[in-house]
């Protein structure tokens, strides 16, 4: 093949390179003219200086070495045209991009790369490319050519977690001047949780800023939340999977403010209170204590849940939630005690209470549907409301085999059934739900 950088068949061409006998001070040199063609006091052109250029514009054409499959097959073929440099050897290099990219020799969180050639400094807008040897398990940092341990986050700021990123992922870096951001939808997904997680809201002792919520007791920066909504907030970082996310709620002489979930899956949600007369969460007069909206599912135990405005839902399970009430659940006020509206459902696992004044206590709406095969439902308070269970809009109600204590308590229709709602009892008859008058179906709706 022939030397495209040489002088190829020119006369006295050698094939190996003399020796470098020039010396340069710190100021660069320029070549100069003869002052007239038979002047001898131009610069020469010396054969060692030619060399160094062809010895340079050999390497840059050469850098992109040889295929992996062959290696007597150049990247780059060494042909004679214009463009040998610049679409073929420059462009080549940027295509492939092997002077950014290196595979990390650290450990799980603790990554080293060596680039070829070595970076000199960290550069603000530096982009390089990584594959990790090890699944990530905590906050992470990179180490580039020995240049210091830099922090590896998200474009949000926030350190990696467990299950981020798998072994052997190749992600893609740029360096914002302080420390490196991952670049990507790996940077956006959320974290999987490697095993049950109990996050801890005290309201007395609490902080959403200062404590990371791991702890009842305040240690540093270990210590409660003070709002159910941050613990839930926190645990919203995490995806769906096997594992459930605990709020553990602290007794508290003041009402816990009203929370939800987002719409997005997120884990599991276990809401445990210290018990319904200590742990109370009220909406207030404009929310409902708890809405669970999306494919997401919260079991709910040992709290009061309360929403004094009247108008709205005390507890909501919307968009396809699920809801399980477990032990010691107390409802009070609002619109609606239970409401599972737009495929929502609610399930009580074995007994509920009802204290305080509600439109009605149980509200299937638009598909939602309200299980309360064989639970005990007491009624602690007076209660005067509409009607004690309503199904409307295609809503469902199921409750066979419960028993009721204290259905004197409750003022109002025993049920209604509208608008092709069903309840379904399962032939328990006109009088089985607490009420002071008889129970009634309007509009296509089914009672049986």
């Amino acid at each position: 093949m022939a030397d495209i950088f040489g002088p190829a068949s020119a006369d006295l061409a050698v094939t190996v390179r003399p020796t470098e006998t020039r010396t340069f001070d710190v100021f660069d040199t320029w070549f100069k003219d003869c002052s007239e063609p038979t002047a001898e006091d131009g610069t020469e052109m010396q054969a060692a200086f030619l060399n160094g250029m062809i010895a340079a514009l050999r390497s840059l054409a050469r850098v992109n070495g040889a295929t992996s499959a062959d290696s007597s097959i150049k990247i780059v073929p060494e042909v004679g045209t214009d463009d040998a440099l610049l679409t073929k050897a420059v462009q080549h290099l940027i295509q492939r991009g092997q002077p950014s990219y290196a595979v990390d020799t650290g450990s799980a969180n603790a990554w080293v790369v060596t680039l070829a050639p070595a970076c000199v400094e960290y550069k603000e807008g530096m982009p390089i490319r990584v594959k990790i040897s090890n699944a990530v398990t905590g906050a992470c940092t990179i180490n580039v050519n020995g240049l210091g341990a830099k922090q590896v986050v998200k474009l949000d700021g926030s350190a990696l977690g467990p299950g981020d990123l798998p072994a052997g992922a190749t992600v893609q870096l740029h360096y914002d001047g302080t420390k490196f951001q991952l670049v990507g939808a790996l940077a956006n997904t959320q974290k999987r949780l490697t095993g049950a997680l109990t996050l801890y809201v005290n309201g007395a002792t609490g902080s959403d800023t200062a404590y990371d919520g791991s702890s009842n007791t305040v240690s540093g920066t270990a210590g409660p939340f003070a709002t159910v909504q941050k613990a839930i907030n926190v645990a919203a970082i995490y995806a769906q999977g096997p594992y459930a996310v605990t709020i553990s709620i602290a007794a508290w002489g003041t009402n816990y403010a009203g929370a939800s979930t987002p719409y997005y899956p997120i884990p599991t949600l276990i809401i445990a209170g210290a018990g319904s007369t200590s742990t109370v969460i009220n909406g207030g007069a404009s929310s409902c204590a708890l809405v669970v909206t999306g494919l997401n599912t919260v079991t709910v135990q040992g709290c009061k849940l309360r929403s004094s405005g009247g108008s709205f839902a005390v507890l909501r399970a919307q968009q396809g939630a699920q809801v399980y009430i477990a032990t010691d659940v107390d409802i009070a006020d609002g619109g609606a005690g239970l409401n599972a509206i737009y495929a929502g459902v609610i399930t009580v696992n074995s007994s509920i209470k009802f204290s305080g004044a509600s439109s009605r206590c149980i509200f299937a709406q638009a598909q939602g549907t309200i299980v309360l095969d064989g639970a005990t439902i007491t009624l602690s308070a007076a209660i005067t409301g509409t009607e004690f269970v309503q199904a409307a809009d295609g809503g469902y109600v199921s409750a066979p085999y419960c028993t009721f204590v204290n259905p004197g308590n409750f003022t109002g229709y025993k049920y209604t059934a509208t608008l092709n709602g069903v309840i379904e009892t399962l032939g328990s008859g006109a009088n089985y739900f607490p009420g002071s008058v008889a129970g009634r179906t309007l509009m296509g709706g089914q009672y049986a």
